[in-house]
């Protein structure tokens, strides 16, 4: 290696350990404060950001061991003198193992508190993390907490909840007394920690929103169908809800099936004491056989068991919590870019895109947009998985509260230079500002000064929606008739039924999950 090639290596590194370290400014820097906060279980300290106050990997539950791992959330040991809240928790267990950044003891829950001038208690925003139900978790720094709480002036809250195997599949039929749920069941149980110790901190406890996106914002969607969760949120924010994933008992079971084979139908006993490393081992295994046969939708689902989860969310006739939701313009354009062309367009297009449709509508919905072709199947994915879904919902819940509907089509440089359009995620960076911070420099690997008056408009509608119910004086609330929706973009407008008569083609689809 060159002279000059060493000198420009050693550069690189250095520009990269330096970024690196810039990354979370206020968490290298933060101070523990000496004010210890008092919750059910003990006594917790935090530590200072910049701009407020967050506390780390505060246990609402016990951990899920042994017997507990596929029974409800329990609460857990009280503790004494003061817990030490600045360190983050770790993710529950899922695909790619790992003992030093999962554990079974993750029902933990993160809380930030905005400086603010005001005596009031301030609303809460709970954050739901998507992931396809699968993975995921509240310690990653995508989600930039500081930033939404500063700027909202809300406390943000967020609560990691099981996944995969533990959260989602259906192991009642297997061990006895096992319920189902069980990651959702984690959420309501969080939630109500909030409702009786956020007063604590200075929020306000009947003023909950609870905010999700993907797999998070169909969980935010389903506490509409939960009746045990009903005193502890009073509105929802739902990005890019995956409104058909939802499984019926029979799907639930043949789900739980598949996985008992792959695993050589283990027992409950040893369900129950394996390790975690080996409980998620066949976790890809099952993907991919899902996949293979019912396509791109998410492998583990809630079951609607008519308990607990009585219904899906958009058959609940009557509500009072208020509701803001939307969807990315071309939500698929990513899962198709990772999908094509290995499977040829046309077995896509009938396995995946839309499977179990009628002849006849096939034929009504592939007319007129270029079927068969990429950007076709971008359109009809995008429609069975998001804004048919979501449509139904808002059009069934505008009859009962107020509804504000939202579709995102704003692309950063790097976005408009992968030539995807406004695909699954795009707006997490853009909402959450996520960027590497050199000093007073932001360096974002989503786009430049356009994200931050995007993102600073997003964060103004989502906190005045979380504290005052309505997220913008010129943003209309929706109805089935008008289906009034705000486009976000460079500039944002409101715009009547975006998607025409697109969404009447999808009338007669039946969902699996209700068939």
């Amino acid at each position: 290696m060159t002279m000059q090639k060493s000198k420009k290596l050693i550069a690189f590194l250095a520009a990269f350990m330096l970024l690196m370290m810039c990354w979370m400014p206020s968490l290298a820097s933060a101070i523990d404060s000496n004010a210890a906060v008092s919750t059910t279980y003990g006594q917790v300290m935090g530590k200072t950001y910049d701009g407020g106050m967050c506390y780390l990997g505060i246990p609402y539950a016990a951990p899920t061991i042994g017997e507990l791992r596929f029974l409800p959330p329990k609460a857990p040991p009280e503790w004494d003198g003061i817990l030490d809240a600045t360190t983050q928790p770790k993710d529950p267990i899922q695909n790619n193992y790992s003992e030093k950044k999962q554990s079974e003891d993750s029902l933990r829950l993160n809380i930030w508190v905005p400086d603010t001038d005001t005596d009031q208690p301030l609303a809460v925003m709970f954050w739901i993390y998507g992931g396809s139900y699968a993975t995921g978790g509240i310690n990653k720094m995508y989600y930039n907490m500081e930033t939404m709480a500063n700027e909202t002036g809300c406390i943000i809250v967020s609560a990691n909840y099981r996944l995969n195997v533990c959260g989602f599949i259906d192991l009642r039929d297997v061990i006895p007394g096992a319920t189902v749920n069980n990651g959702l069941r984690d959420i309501v149980f969080a939630l109500q920690w909030v409702h009786e110790n956020i007063g604590n901190f200075g929020g306000n406890p009947d003023n909950v929103t609870v905010f999700g996106q993907s797999a998070g914002a169909a969980l935010a969607t389903a506490l509409l169908s939960i009746p045990s969760a009903d005193a502890y949120f009073d509105k929802i924010i739902a990005q890019s809800a995956c409104g058909d994933s939802f499984y019926s008992p029979a799907q639930a079971k043949e789900l739980t099936k598949t996985w008992m084979q792959l695993m050589d139908e283990p027992t409950a006993e040893e369900l129950i004491s394996m390790p975690a490393k080996q409980l998620v081992s066949c976790n890809s295994e099952l993907d991919v056989k899902k996949f293979m046969k019912s396509g791109i939708d998410c492998i583990y689902n809630p079951v609607i068991d008519g308990e607990f989860l009585v219904c899906h969310p958009s058959q609940v006739k009557n509500t009072d919590k208020k509701v803001l939701l939307g969807c990315n313009k071309d939500e698929a354009s990513l899962f198709l870019f990772f999908v094509l062309p290995p499977l040829t367009l046309i077995p896509f297009a009938h396995e995946v895109a839309m499977p179990g449709y009628s002849d006849e509508l096939k034929a009504s919905v592939t007319k007129g947009i270029g079927f068969p072709s990429t950007d076709s199947l971008i359109t009809l994915t995008t429609e069975r998985m998001y804004r048919f879904p979501l449509t139904q919902l808002a059009d069934n819940l505008s009859q009962s509260t107020e509804v504000y509907s939202y579709r995102y089509d704003y692309e950063s440089v790097l976005v408009k230079m992968l030539n995807l359009g406004s695909f699954h995620c795009t707006e997490i960076p853009v909402l959450f500002d996520v960027s590497l911070k050199l000093g007073p420099i932001k360096l974002r690997p989503f786009g430049f000064k356009a994200d931050d008056a995007v993102g600073t408009r997003m964060r103004t509608y989502w906190g005045d929606f979380a504290k005052y119910g309505t997220p913008s004086a010129d943003w209309t609330p929706y109805d089935a008739e008008q289906r009034s929706t705000m486009i976000i973009n460079t500039n944002d407008t409101v715009c009547n039924d975006p998607y025409g008569e697109r969404m009447a083609l999808y009338e007669t689809y039946i969902p699996a999950w209700n068939q």
